[in-house]
């Protein structure tokens, strides 16, 4: 059936999913003969047929992406990665987006998808499998200037992720995490100076507005600060 999906496609009414086909093949799972020929037969004509399509793989690529974590998280992820489609009437302008927390992508290659996929992957590694989920985040915009003076802060690289690399996408961030929580935990068993602590804050304050120190919902407080740069 999929050398008859890869036809279907093909034929121009559906590029969205044109675009996913190779992900989800690949990934995941392509729809079954009875789904399309469900879509034939209830579609007035070929423009609803591509809107049903890519209604179909983007559904289709959603499990493709949750394939890359295990059982045990699939459900939390898929709580957090939201598909939105806005389907025209000429199905060939058919757009989407796909978010991640802090990353979206609005274009889609196989390449590109892979780069999400193994974003995920690495998601479940380093955050899920350490149950840190739940903390608290506070996110900001900033120039690549930042994450160079961050890095000049010796030690501060261990505790700073980058959730993609190299990005092949058209996305306008690259994402980077801080995981302050345990910075403050490695200030406190003395493992941090005091010193490098007052340097790391000096950087972030200027990108935080206007807040209260003593607030409890002080981005100095989160458990992650989540930086996006422009790309």
């Amino acid at each position: 059936m999929s050398k008859a999906i890869a036809n279907i496609v093909n034929t121009g009414y559906s590029l969205l999913a044109y675009d996913l086909y190779d992900f989800v093949k690949n990934r995941g799972q392509l729809p079954d003969e009875d789904t399309v020929l469900q879509i034939f037969k209830e579609s007035t004509d070929f423009n609803e047929v591509g809107n049903q399509l890519n209604h179909v793989f983007l559904e289709c690529t959603r499990e493709a992406l949750l394939n890359a974590v295990s059982q045990e998280y699939r459900e939390k992820v898929r709580a957090m990665l939201l598909i939105r489609e806005d389907l025209q009437d000429n199905s060939t302008e058919d757009q989407f987006e796909i978010r991640f927390l802090d990353r979206t992508l609005d274009y889609v290659d196989t390449a590109v998808l892979d780069d999400f996929y193994f974003s995920l992957k690495k998601y479940e590694r380093d955050y899920l499998a350490n149950n840190l989920t739940s903390k608290v985040t506070f996110s900001f915009e900033a120039p690549n200037q930042l994450i160079d003076s961050l890095l000049e802060i010796e030690g501060i690289n261990t505790f700073l992720y980058q959730t993609a690399v190299e990005p092949s996408d058209k996305r306008e961030y690259e994402t980077y995490i801080l995981h302050q929580g345990l910075i403050r935990q490695s200030w406190k068993s003395q493992e941090v100076s005091f010193e490098k602590l007052s340097q790391l804050h000096s950087l972030i304050r200027p990108y935080m507005g206007n807040l209260r120190d003593d607030s409890v919902t002080h981005p100095f407080n989160a458990e992650f600060i989540v930086i996006n740069i422009k790309a």
